[in-house]
């Protein structure tokens, strides 16, 4: 084998190699935004939730004072 051939392999592996790499650097960017978008959907609903929570808390403890005078 010569060494032309020799380097033109290896010059190939290595654009191989390189193409990868970007490849998986585009799918981590990809689940990055995924995941954040995730945990952005997660904090309305948590917020939506503790909303809730603080009403019912609030009407309850209207309920046991209002109990509580009678």
């Amino acid at each position: 084998m010569e060494w032309v051939q020799v380097i033109t392999i290896v010059l190939v592996v290595l654009l191989g190699i390189i193409y990868n790499n970007k490849r998986i650097d585009d799918l981590r960017v990809d689940m990055n935004k995924r995941i954040d978008d995730l945990r952005e959907d997660m904090n309305r609903r948590l917020d939506r939730i503790e909303g809730k929570i603080e009403k019912i808390e609030s009407l309850l403890m209207s309920f046991l004072k209002e109990k509580a005078r009678l």
